[in-house]
């Protein structure tokens, strides 16, 4: 937005890699929201611009966060936009389990490789304990792979966290 001269600014040479995100993220939430109004368009065989005047309208209203926040918190339990809206308790239901089909948290694999190697005497049972000290976390799994190569792999829904349990992990195998 140019304040200085009253107008949005569409035609940018110069975006910053936060503002992209920042906009790749909206457009990711606004088509997820859409998608999910187009599908439930389809099977109630109502018009997407009346669900849209039904549904997502009064929430984004409602909801400081936006319309995909508050399908987000419906899809993890945690509250229920729909509860304040006039809606038939079939197509609710059917509207929640879309929601929920559709924002579920995929759970991942994450690997991380690890090299380890000693040349004291008690070699070996210096790198079992130094495994035993990144096995505090219970979610974290180590497989021997070949002679100094070790796996260490983790199952998380989010993979910043996946990210810094491993290297936690790693870096207290390291400092044993």
């Amino acid at each position: 937005v140019e304040t200085h001269r009253g107008y949005v600014h569409v035609t940018r040479r110069d975006v910053t890699p936060e503002e992209k995100e920042e906009c790749i993220d909206i457009y990711n939430k606004s088509r997820a929201v859409h998608n999910i109004l187009n599908r439930m368009s389809a099977v109630c065989h109502k018009p997407l611009i009346e669900l849209y005047q039904e549904i997502a309208w009064p929430i984004h209203e409602q909801s400081e966060d936006g319309v995909y926040d508050a399908f987000d918190q419906i899809a993890q339990g945690k509250s229920n936009a729909l509860d304040t809206l006039e809606l038939e308790p079939s197509f609710k239901k059917d509207f929640e389990a879309e929601i929920t089909r559709r924002l579920r948290k995929t759970e991942r694999k994450y690997v991380a490789e690890l090299s380890l190697t000693s040349y004291d005497i008690r070699g070996v049972d210096i790198i079992k304990e130094a495994l035993k000290q990144g096995l505090d976390n219970d979610r974290i799994n180590i497989c021997y792979k070949a002679a100094p190569l070790y796996t260490l792999d983790m199952v998380s829904t989010d993979p910043k966290e996946a990210q810094s349990v491993l290297h936690d992990s790693i870096e207290r195998i390291k400092t044993f």
